[in-house]
């Protein structure tokens, strides 16, 4: 690969930026056409129908069959291989723009009115350029004033900078092995969650054990493990040299800092926190110290039982707890939980061994995603080199 330099040299400005004397900027009604998708009633749904690809049909990037939708129809137009399937209208702005290339044939199926199909015999290229925040930026330019929707003929208009065909087949084929990559390892993610998920199931039930323990596991009610006190911090101005404080963000990642009332509720890693009010009360997670925040309760444990395993036994229940919360409103966690909700506790070497070899998945877990991370990174700025031009490839 040669990289531009800094006189740029061989290379045009345009009002996309700069980009090498041999592309062009182009607009997409001049490489393809805009299809639009299949109208229906609620009448004409039904299970031996036409499948009808929808915005929920597309999930990170790739199709998905989740959420599937039949419909009874004569004609229509049917989505072929190397299509690109864009979400048009939505009632999240967020998911317009939102596309995946139909990389192979999945049938005689059809697509909804709020979806649009790109068919262009450039899609390969095409499909990596609808991946970059350029593309999200045009898209968000041109939503409707009343509507979350992008209409066919804006989306025609849309320009972007086209290669000769055999280096936009080279970037795509380096960018496409980029996704097989990203593939894998979102697949061994899913592959090592599913075998972690698989173990909590066995270890924290008793159906398998280590073969050292052999004792009786005993019904306790939860008040008898822990001591509970009820956040109540009231956060003010984001402060970086302030305190950490625990909110639902810190069950993706480290908690922020803020200024925050000196007579809140603090707790420390051995502590677990338990979300209390919300719409995802229910949830828990242990290892954090800093300021509480008024939606979680601070469970903390006395010697019965470690604060690891009790943990993982909440998140393993997570939706038997979702299940009992109470609230017509804001859901929350019922205030008498503590004293009727029972766990099945083995000794506390057992749990320690439990929840070691489930630490070590969720460590290895972790360093997975956060290669996965990195990956995506690389990619992305990969995309931002290839598509513009300011690295070229030979071919």
């Amino acid at each position: 690969m040669e990289v531009l330099n800094e006189n740029k040299e061989g290379f045009k400005e345009t009002k996309l930026g700069w980009i090498p004397d041999d592309w062009k900027i182009i607009q997409l009604n001049e490489i393809g056409e805009i299809i639009n998708g299949l109208t229906y009633s609620p009448n004409d749904i039904h299970d031996d129908g036409v499948l009808v690809l929808r915005s929920s049909n597309i999930q990170n990037g790739k199709l998905s069959y989740k959420d599937n939708v039949y419909v009874n129809t004569g004609k229509y137009n049917p989505v072929k291989e190397n299509d690109i399937l864009i979400c048009v209208r939505n009632g999240s702005k967020n998911l317009i723009g939102k596309n995946t290339l139909i990389t192979k044939e999945i049938g005689n199926v059809a697509f909804g009115a709020f979806m649009t199909i790109y068919r262009s015999v450039h899609n390969g290229f095409i499909s990596q350029v609808f991946k970059t925040d350029f593309f999200k930026k045009e898209v968000y330019k041109n939503l409707g004033a009343t509507i979350n929707s992008i209409n066919g003929s804006d989306l025609k208009k849309f320009k972007i900078p086209f290669p000769p065909l055999p280096e936009q087949q080279k970037i795509a084929a380096i960018l496409s092995k980029w996704d097989e990559l990203i593939e894998q390892q979102t697949q061994l993610i899913a592959a090592k969650e599913k075998r972690k998920k698989g173990l909590m199931q066995k270890l924290l039930t008793g159906e398998v054990r280590f073969p050292e323990f052999s004792g009786e596991w005993e019904s306790v009610e939860l008040n008898v493990l822990v001591k509970k006190s009820k956040g109540n911090i009231v956060l003010q101005n984001e402060d970086k040299k302030g305190r950490p404080v625990i909110d639902t963000t810190s069950f993706e990642g480290e908690p922020r800092m803020y200024s925050a009332d000196d007579k809140a509720i603090e707790c420390q890693k051995t502590d677990v926190l338990l979300l209390w009010d919300g719409s995802k009360a229910g949830k828990a997670m242990t290892g954090k110290v800093g300021i509480v925040g008024s939606t979680f309760s601070v469970l903390k444990p006395n010697s019965k039982i470690d604060n690891n395993y009790l943990c993982y036994h909440l998140i393993f229940n997570e939706g038997r707890i979702m299940n009992v919360r109470e609230g017509s409103g804001i859901p929350h966690v019922p205030k008498d939980f503590l004293d009727w909700y029972k766990i099945s506790l083995p000794s506390v070497e057992e749990q320690k061994k439990t929840t070691s070899l489930l630490m070590s998945l969720s460590e290895e877990i972790k360093s997975l995603k956060d290669e996965l991370g990195a990956m995506q990174n690389q990619k992305k700025g990969l995309m931002q080199q290839l598509l513009t031009g300011k690295i070229r490839v030979k071919v």
